[in-house]
């Protein structure tokens, strides 16, 4: 995190994917905390403090064909909605997505080739962050294995979990 002002912890990007301090373990405290991360745990998302990922971390497309879905029936507390916003930045080619949150909408695309998969646009409720509304792409060009709606609601709670909460829950 850092100070905004001296006011408040505000997230903060990195401007640029080709800035020359990111990454390098020796100038960059949270690129040396994410390959000691990938050593030990294998997942960024598992470690509690790093920089938030952001849409300039990687090559992403806007999502096409846009297909609202019912949005997950499922209340994050505040502590989720904390990891949700640190976003998801593969490691390794077995990570096969990238998310980040911009405007309380997470993104979800696929890390091969950059296809925005899934949004999800997230309000604040007197007992916690919801998802107000879940959209997939229709792009079967993009997405082949599209399942009807509520399979995709699935999905998209599913990879939530897995990602970005860690959760491993049976389908």
């Amino acid at each position: 995190m850092a100070r905004d002002n001296d006011n408040a912890d505000v997230a903060v990007c990195h401007d640029s994917p080709t800035s020359p301090e990111r990454n390098d373990p020796q100038s960059d405290p949270d690129a040396l905390r994410l390959s000691t991360v990938k050593y030990i745990v294998g997942s960024p998302s598992q470690f509690p403090d790093h920089r938030p990922v952001c849409k300039t971390d990687w090559q992403v497309l806007d999502l096409t064909q846009p297909r609202g879905i019912p949005a997950p029936a499922r209340v994050y507390s505040d502590n989720e909605w904390i990891q949700i916003q640190r976003g998801f930045r593969p490691l390794e080619m077995e990570d096969h997505w990238f998310a980040y949150v911009e405007d309380a909408t997470l993104y979800l695309h696929r890390s091969w080739t950059g296809f925005c998969i899934f949004t999800a646009s997230f309000a604040r409720e007197a007992n916690g962050w919801v998802i107000s509304e879940a959209v997939v792409t229709a792009d079967r060009d993009r997405y082949p294995g599209l399942g009807d709606d509520r399979e995709e609601s699935r999905s998209l709670e599913t990879l939530i979990d897995w990602l970005l909460l860690n959760v491993r829950r049976p389908r």
